[in-house]
């Protein structure tokens, strides 16, 4: 790209390139760059590059309503500075359909990324009381965005299992567990892990069962491909969710040495969105670090 000399219509098909709109592209910022520097270029083309002389090439433009195409010329450069030049040489118009063009595509290609996901939110004892796991989906929808997304109770294994085998291939699997849900989960991965299934991303929040052993955690790290575990270190020991954790069997600090990331939250066990909400690793909410773009 370095050296190349851009046209208009290079400009107007740089900017509908999917490298100059598509989030995560590896040579997106390279590509702007090229972009931005050809604009810069064509610019101090057009008002004559100091020789006192403008080439203006075949443009469209309208004039009372009406398009009409005006074939390309040389001229004087204007006293003005050229104003006049660039406004009919770069084709402003033209210019500003292409940024909609490339603005369109973009949030088009996000919302495709966005409904290749399949989020299941897995609540923990007594969720068909409290609601935290339908009640995340509801409050953070804007968050989830387009993505698909379902809420479980604890003891749905099978219906877990069931939606995952359900998505269409290419779809990224993100499993979002709480308390004994988050047990659940842990256990889906670990078993769908022996079959040869990984799923993206696991996310435990201040998980509960009985039985957990080092190799029950090792089988659930290779199950998925992120496992980011939070453990509740707030509230205080006489927090009536807390002794409801205890009681079940808190996970605790030993999911460390297997996740890959471990997380320690400054809330309750019963805090569920809070956790969800508080900035993880990369200094964003964890849960829009979770969902990516």
């Amino acid at each position: 790209m370095a050296g190349q000399r851009m046209t208009e219509g290079d400009l107007r098909a740089a900017m509908r390139d999917p490298r100059y709109w598509q989030p995560g592209h590896p040579e997106r910022e390279a590509w702007n760059n090229w972009v931005s520097e050809g604009y810069s270029a064509l610019v101090r083309e057009e008002q004559g590059g100091g020789s006192g002389a403008v080439t203006v090439r075949p443009y469209t433009r309208t004039s009372d309503g009406r398009r009409e195409q005006v074939g390309g010329h040389s001229r004087s450069r204007p006293e003005s500075g050229g104003e006049e030049a660039i406004s009919e040489a770069l084709n402003q118009r033209s210019l500003d359909e292409a940024r909609q063009i490339a603005a369109r595509a973009e949030e088009a290609a996000r919302r495709a990324e966005q409904g290749n996901v399949f989020v299941a939110v897995i609540g923990g004892f007594g969720d068909s009381k409290w609601g935290h796991a339908p009640g995340l989906l509801r409050d953070q929808r804007d968050e989830i965005g387009s993505r698909r997304a379902a809420a479980f109770q604890h003891f749905e294994m099978d219906r877990i299992n069931d939606a995952i085998v359900a998505q269409p291939a290419g779809t990224r699997i993100i499993l979002i567990g709480h308390s004994w849900g988050a047990d659940t989960a842990a256990q889906i991965v670990a078993s769908l892990g022996q079959r040869g299934r990984t799923i993206d991303t696991l996310v435990t929040v201040d998980p509960v069962g009985r039985g957990v052993s080092d190799d029950f955690l090792q089988r659930v790290s290779a199950g998925a491909g992120r496992w980011i575990n939070v453990q509740a270190v707030g509230g205080g020991t006489l927090d009536p969710s807390n002794l409801i954790a205890r009681v079940g069997g808190p996970y605790g600090d030993r999911p460390a040495a297997f996740a890959t990331e471990h997380l320690r939250s400054p809330y309750s066990h019963a805090e569920f969105q809070r956790m969800l909400l508080h900035p993880g690793s990369s200094n964003r909410p964890l849960l829009v670090d979770i969902l990516g773009p």
